[in-house]
C-alpha cells in the first residue's frame, strides 16, 4: 500500500520489559487517579486532561524505548543518462565535408535521439577542459576527458546515472589520465566517435621507463609504450640508439586500427660512463604528427667489475673480514699486497710502475707506515689526480708511528701533528648533520635511524687524533667528547683532487661490526652497507648528478601535461627511499607563481606534473628534500608556446574512446552507428526501492511535546482549584 512495504519497528534499549511494565502501571494509576478527582469535574474536563498525562506518560516511555521504524519505499522512474557532448577545438575540424561538432548537431536533430529523450531522464553538459552547462564556462582549447570523468561522478555522486554518453573525437590533451578515471567511474561509458579518421595514420612514443643507473656488461630492459591511429597494415618499428649508432630495434606488425602497446628493448651497454640513449620511430612520410617520433634520455653507466689494489703492512682481522667481504662482492677482484718488513711469504712489493697502479679502481690503504708509501708519491699523486683514482686510507698505530712529510699531508682532509697520538679508549662517533645521508654514513634510511645506527653500533677502541681539516677537506663523522662540544677530533674525511677522491678513516676497528652482525645479531649487515657505501662512493665518477629533476623537454604546447621527471640517488647511486620535494614554475610575464609536490615512486624515481598552463616563459624551481633536509636545488626555464594543442593536433584518437567504454563496462560506436545505440539501452522503468528509517526518540519536539502535555494538564488543574 501507498508503495511501502517491510514494515518493521527495532527499539534500542535493553529494558524493554521493564519500560512497558513501568508505561503499564503509570497508565493505570493515571486512570484510577482522575476517576477518583474530588471536587467532581465536568466529564470533558477530565477527559482532556487524562489525555494529556497519557500522552505525555506514552511520549516519556516512547522515548526511553528508542524506537527506530523501518520500511522499504518503491517507486519507478526513466532510466537516467548523462549526455556529455565535447565542444573543444578539434571538433571544430572539418573531415568528409562536415564539421564535428556539425555530426553532432545531426544526431541530436536526428529520430533516434529524439526516440531516446522521450524514453529517458537526460542531463546534458558540455567540456572542454571541464564540464559545465553553458557554453562560456569551460575553456575550449583543451580536453581533459579523464577530468570530465572525474568531475562527473563528484557531481552526480547521489544520483547515479544508469549510462554515460561520451561524443567526443577522443583528443584528450590535459588533465587525468583519462582511462584510469574510466575505471574508477560507477557508470558504463557509451562512447561515440566523431572523427572522421580517414588516412590520418600516425605512430608516437607516449611513454619510457628504464633504470637511470645501470651496470656495464650486465643487461638491463627499457619500456617503450607507444600508439598508434589509423595504422592497421602498417609496421611498428622501435629503435635504441646510443649517441647515434643503433644499439637494438623491435618490430611489431599492427592489425588493429587504433591501439596502446608496450615494447621492451634490451640494452647491453658494453662501457662505463654516462651515456645518452634515443628511442626512435623511423618517420613514415604520412604520418600525421612527426614530432612523437623520438625522445632522448641519459644513463649512467657504472663497471660491474671493479679491480681493488689492497695494501696492508701487518694484516690482522680488519684485513680478513674487508677482504672476504670485497671478494664475496662479485663486483671486485682483489690483488692484496702485504707489504711490511715482518710479512714473510706473504710480502709482494707495493706497484713501482704508473701504468699497473693505475689498472686499479680502488687503492686501499690499511694502517701503513708513512714512509713506506714516499718512495710511491709521484704514482699516487698522479694515480689521483690525473687517473681520478679512488683511495681509502685506514689509520692505526703504524700510520701513527712516524713523522708525516708534506706531500701526504696535503692528500689528507685531516692528519696527524704528533708521532703515537693515539686515543685509546672505547668511544662512538657522531655523524655530520649536514652530511646524514652521505653513503660513507648512510646505515640506514631516515636520519634518526641514522644517528641511532653510528651510536648503537660496536664502539671504536682506537683513534689517530688528527688536526684539520684541511682546505676543502669535508669531515664525515667526529668524536665529540661528552660534555664538551666544542671538544671535536676529526675521524671520518675525504678531500677531492681534481676528478680523484681520498677517504681517510683515523679509527678502528671496523670489522667487529661484521662480526656482531653476522653472528650474533639478525638486524642487516651494517659493516656490509658501509664498505658498499664507502667503495661505491670513491669509484663511482662525478660526471653524473644523482640527484636530477627535468622536465620532459624543454618547449610544450600550450594545453600540453608538463612533466617533470627525476631520480634521487646517494653518492654511491643507490635509491634514497621517502623522498619528497616541491617544483614552483613562475611566469616571467607576469610574475604568477604555482607550485606542486614531487611525487616519489619507487627505486628512487620522481614525477611532478602541470596542467592547463598559459602561454609564455616559466622559470622553474626544484627542491628534493628528506625529512626536512636539503638534497637538491634545481632551476631552469621552459616555454609554453601561444598555440594549443588543439590547433597543433586535431586527430581524432579512437583507440582512447574505446578504452574508456571498455574499462568501464560500456560499448563504442562510430557516429555513423549511432541508431545501435537505442539497442544495447535499457530504456524500461526503473523500479527504485529505498529503505528509509524513522528515529522517534533523541528529538527535541518530543522533549517540548512531554513538557507542553505536563504544563497543560498543570495548568487546567490550577484553574481548578486541583492539587
Amino acid at each position: 500500500m501507498f508503495g511501502i512495504a517491510d514494515f518493521s519497528i527495532d527499539f534500542l534499549t535493553d529494558y524493554i520489559f521493564i519500560t512497558i511494565s513501568v508505561l503499564s502501571l503509570l497508565i493505570a494509576a493515571s486512570v484510577w487517579l482522575y476517576l477518583k478527582t474530588n471536587p467532581p469535574l465536568p466529564w470533558y474536563i477530565k477527559t482532556i486532561m487524562a489525555i494529556l498525562r497519557l500522552s505525555a506518560v506514552f511520549a516519556l516511555v516512547l522515548a526511553l524505548l528508542q524506537p527506530v521504524f523501518s520500511y522499504t519505499s518503491n517507486y519507478e522512474r526513466k532510466p537516467l543518462i548523462t549526455v556529455l557532448r565535447d565542444i573543444s577545438q578539434s571538433m571544430e575540424k572539418t573531415e568528409e565535408g562536415k564539421k564535428r561538432n556539425e555530426r553532432i548537431d545531426s544526431i541530436f536533430s536526428g529520430a533516434a535521439f529524439q526516440t531516446l529523450k522521450d524514453k529517458v531522464e537526460l542531463t546534458e553538459y558540455q567540456f572542454g577542459n571541464k564540464i559545465s552547462r553553458e557554453n562560456n564556462k569551460t575553456e575550449t582549447d583543451k580536453t581533459a576527458i579523464g577530468e570530465v570523468l572525474y568531475q562527473v561522478s563528484e557531481l552526480e555522486i547521489k544520483t547515479r546515472p544508469d549510462y554515460i554518453l561520451l561524443l567526443s573525437d577522443g583528443n584528450s590533451n590535459s588533465g587525468r589520465d583519462a582511462v584510469a578515471a574510466a575505471k574508477k567511474i560507477n557508470s558504463p561509458v557509451i562512447s561515440i566517435n566523431f572523427s572522421a579518421g580517414g588516412s590520418e595514420f600516425d605512430l608516437g612514443i607516449s611513454d619510457i621507463d628504464y633504470d637511470p643507473v645501470v651496470f656495464a656488461g650486465e643487461e638491463s630492459e627499457i619500456k617503450v609504450k607507444i600508439n598508434w591511429q589509423n595504422a592497421s597494415g602498417h609496421k611498428a618499428v622501435i629503435e635504441l640508439l646510443e649517441s647515434g649508432r643503433l644499439k637494438n630495434l623491435t618490430e611489431h606488425n599492427i592489425i588493429q586500427e587504433d591501439g596502446i602497446g608496450e615494447f621492451v628493448l634490451k640494452y647491453f651497454p658494453e662501457s662505463s660512463g654516462q651515456k645518452v640513449l634515443k628511442i626512435n620511430l623511423p618517420v613514415n612520410p604520412n604520418e600525421l604528427n612527426k614530432n612523437n617520433n623520438h625522445r632522448s634520455f641519459s644513463i649512467k653507466v657504472l663497471k660491474s667489475k671493479l679491480k681493488a689494489l689492497f695494501a696492508v703492512e701487518n694484516p690482522d682481522y680488519e684485513t680478513g673480514f674487508l677482504k672476504r667481504y670485497l671478494e664475496n662482492e662479485t663486483k671486485f677482484d682483489v690483488d692484496l699486497f702485504v707489504i711490511g718488513d715482518k710479512s714473510g711469504n706473504l710480502r709482494r712489493s707495493f706497484p713501482a710502475r704508473q701504468t699497473v697502479l693505475n689498472q686499479y679502481d680502488l687503492i686501499i690503504l690499511q694502517d701503513i707506515s708513512p714512509p713506506l708509501l714516499n718512495s710511491k708519491k709521484q704514482i699516487i699523486d698522479s694515480y689521483l689526480k690525473d687517473k681520478g683514482g679512488a683511495i681509502w686510507l685506514m689509520m692505526g698505530k703504524n700510520f701513527a708511528s712516524s713523522p708525516i712529510k708534506k706531500w701526504l699531508i696535503n692528500l689528507l682532509p685531516c692528519y696527524p701533528e704528533n708521532r703515537d697520538d693515539i686515543v685509546n679508549k672505547q668511544f662512538h662517533l657522531t655523524p655530520s648533520e649536514s652530511h646524514l645521508f652521505h653513503p660513507v654514513l648512510r646505515l640506514a634510511d631516515n636520519q634518526s635511524e641514522i644517528r641511532s645506527v653510528w651510536g648503537d653500533l660496536p664502539p671504536f677502541t682506537s683513534l689517530v687524533n688528527c688536526i684539520g681539516p684541511n682546505e676543502n677537506a669535508v669531515i664525515l663523522a667526529s668524536l665529540v667528547e661528552s660534555g664538551n662540544r666544542t671538544a671535536v677530533r676529526p675521524a671520518i674525511g675525504f678531500l677531492r683532487h681534481g676528478p680523484g677522491k681520498l677517504l681517510a678513516t683515523a679509527v678502528l676497528p671496523f670489522w667487529k661490526w661484521g662480526f656482531v652482525h653476522s653472528e650474533l645479531s639478525d638486524e642487516s649487515d651494517k659493516y656490509g652497507r658501509f664498505v658498499e657505501g664507502v667503495t661505491t662512493w670513491l669509484t663511482v665518477k662525478d660526471d653524473y648528478d644523482p640527484i636530477n629533476v627535468a622536465p620532459q623537454k624543454t618547449v610544450f604546447s600550450r594545453g600540453e601535461r608538463v612533466i617533470f621527471d627525476g631520480f634521487a640517488y646517494d653518492q654511491g647511486f643507490r635509491p634514497i627511499p621517502g623522498v619528497s620535494g616541491t617544483i614552483r614554475l613562475i611566469n616571467d610575464s607576469t610574475g604568477s607563481e604555482m607550485e606542486i609536490d614531487l611525487l616519489s615512486k619507487e627505486s628512487g624515481k620522481l614525477s611532478g606534473e602541470f596542467n592547463n598552463l598559459q602561454a609564455g616563459q616559466y622559470s622553474y624551481f626544484v627542491k628534493v628534500e628528506k625529512e626536512n633536509q636539503m638534497l637538491k636545488e634545481i632551476s631552469g626555464r621552459i616555454m609554453i608556446e601561444s598555440f594549443n594543442l588543439e590547433q597543433y593536433d586535431r586527430s581524432g584518437n579512437p583507440n582512447l574512446l574505446k578504452l574508456i567504454s571498455e574499462n568501464s563496462g560500456g560499448s563504442y560506436f562510430e557516429y555513423s552507428d549511432f541508431d545501435k545505440v537505442l539497442e544495447i539501452i535499457d530504456m524500461n522503468k526503473r523500479v527504485i526501492e529505498e529503505k528509509k528509517e524513522v528515529v522517534i526518540w533523541n528529538k527535541a519536539w518530543l522533549m517540548f511535546f512531554i513538557i507542553g502535555c505536563f504544563s497543560i494538564e498543570w495548568i487546567i488543574r490550577k484553574m481548578n482549584q486541583l492539587l
